[in-house]
């Protein structure tokens, strides 16, 4: 027997290449990682559709029935509120208040170990001004809390009542579990946010980024409900924002085309597999 093959010397089956023993563990290794990803990712894509649409700013979609969807317009205006701009601000502020020091000491007392840490200070000064290095370790205490679970939720109950007291620890030297004040019932220290929450354009540098979104805004009349008038007073007009519900249908449009073409099917709205 030969295997034809259109404008070629035929090849008998015998001289045809095999496929070797590696080659053949690797593709089945591939094809069951493959497998099991496809299940992961069709639980995954309405998450992630959601994540790509915040990406254009749309923060009011949601899931429904397995189809990414405009939330159905409420009367009046809904209004958000944004905390993260202030939070990067903050941990940017509390990280470079004070400029890191190095001291370059001599090895010995000799003129010639004196000479060098001279000569090392000098070299140090110029290479922080060639680095920009304030500048980097800026970037370096956002991309910190933006790759890692370092973003802070400090909830509290405006009705909540007082029920003990930290002391102050009797050594200045000791350095204390619990922060010293009034402990308030109900207050939580801290909450991680999980960085899958946390949308940002990595494609500019961190000194250029114009909005860095939570991918769980809380509406005025939540934080109202939740905190109080009074509380709800406290938030900054700049971080809040009216949503105008005629911008959402592009952005939706245009992501659920996107989930058409990646999982392969023909409704312009479907983005479940």
């Amino acid at each position: 027997m030969v295997r034809e093959i259109k404008n070629k010397t035929p090849i008998p089956n015998s001289q045809q290449s095999k496929v070797s023993d590696i080659d053949r563990n690797a593709l089945d290794i591939i094809k069951a990682k493959v497998k099991s990803f496809n299940p992961f990712r069709k639980r995954n894509v309405p998450e992630w559709t959601i994540n790509m649409s915040y990406l254009t700013g749309n923060q009011h979609i949601q899931i429904a029935g397995g189809h990414l969807q405009r939330i159905p317009n409420l009367p009046g205006h809904t209004v958000t509120a944004n905390k993260l701009g202030p939070a990067v601000q903050n941990d940017i502020a509390l990280g470079t208040k004070n400029r890191t020091k190095f001291d370059i000491m001599p090895a010995g007392t000799d003129t010639d170990d004196k000479a060098t840490a001279i000569a090392g200070q000098q070299v140090l000064d110029y290479l922080r001004r060639k680095t920009d290095f304030d500048k980097q370790r800026e970037q370096l205490i956002t991309w910190y809390d933006i790759a890692n679970v370092s973003w802070r939720k400090i909830p509290w109950n405006p009705k909540s009542e007082i029920i003990g007291i930290n002391p102050a620890p009797p050594d200045e030297n000791h350095n204390p579990e619990l922060p010293v004040g009034l402990i308030w019932q109900g207050d939580v220290q801290s909450e991680a946010v999980p960085t899958n929450e946390l949308i940002w354009d990595w494609r500019v540098p961190l000194d250029k980024q114009k909005w860095i979104t939570h991918a769980r805004p809380l509406t005025l009349g939540e934080i109202i409900n939740t905190y109080g008038v009074e509380k709800a007073s406290l938030i900054p007009a700049s971080s809040l924002f009216i949503r105008d519900s005629n911008k959402n249908e592009f952005e939706i449009k245009i992501f659920n085309e996107f989930m058409s073409e990646f999982s392969g099917t023909t409704s312009a709205t479907a983005v479940v597999p």
